[in-house]
């Protein structure tokens, strides 16, 4: 009889994790596009620095430092800083899973030059993202974007596709380069003007 009740607690802890896995996935899939905030003129900076603020404990606990570089003269651009903040803190939660204590995550941002990514000049505001986690192998970098494709254990595969979509929804990219072993880089490119 004791078998029984182990199997059952199995079963039961199982149907717990499948339960809390349903539920983050509609979560987040009601969640696409249910901003709180209208787009408006907004500093990125901030924004960026706001979306630190939920993770901040969680990075400071894995020992990963954060190092940001923000360039103080850019322009605000029109956009929803709710849908932008989850963006950020998706990407800043995908560093701190990828990497080990000791690592860093690098945060940037600047103007586009003639160079950037095939952007034109002064038209983008860039954000980039590098850390020096385990990094992506190459055959799954033309995946990462697709839904529900994950690398997790028990990730639902939704959040880089969903990243993806609110960016191109405001006229920007979101791109990643990526070396295993080394790190990822993400880079947003947000339009100044739409």
């Amino acid at each position: 009889m004791p078998t029984t009740s182990c199997s059952t607690a199995k079963l039961l802890e199982v149907a717990k994790t499948e339960n809390d896995r349903i539920a983050n996935l509609v979560r987040q899939l009601t969640g696409l596009y249910n901003s709180t905030s209208a787009p408006s003129y907004t500093d990125i900076n901030f924004v960026i620095s706001e979306a630190l603020v939920p993770i901040q404990g969680e990075l400071i606990e894995s020992g990963i430092q954060v190092k940001r570089t923000l360039d103080s003269e850019l322009p605000r651009i029109f956009v929803s800083t709710d849908n932008v903040k989850r963006v950020l803190y998706n990407l800043f939660l995908n560093a701190k899973d990828a990497t080990s204590n000791g690592g860093r995550l690098n945060i940037t941002t600047q103007l586009s030059t003639s160079d950037d990514i095939g952007l034109a000049k002064d038209k983008f505001i860039l954000i980039e993202m590098g850390d020096t986690g385990k990094g992506i192998m190459p055959a799954e970098i033309a995946q990462i974007f697709t839904p529900f494709y994950s690398t997790k254990e028990n990730g639902v595969g939704l959040g880089l596709w969903i990243s993806k979509r609110i960016i191109e929804d405001i006229g920007g990219q979101i791109l990643v380069r990526s070396v295993a072993g080394q790190g990822s880089t993400f880079t947003i490119a947000l339009p100044i003007e739409r």
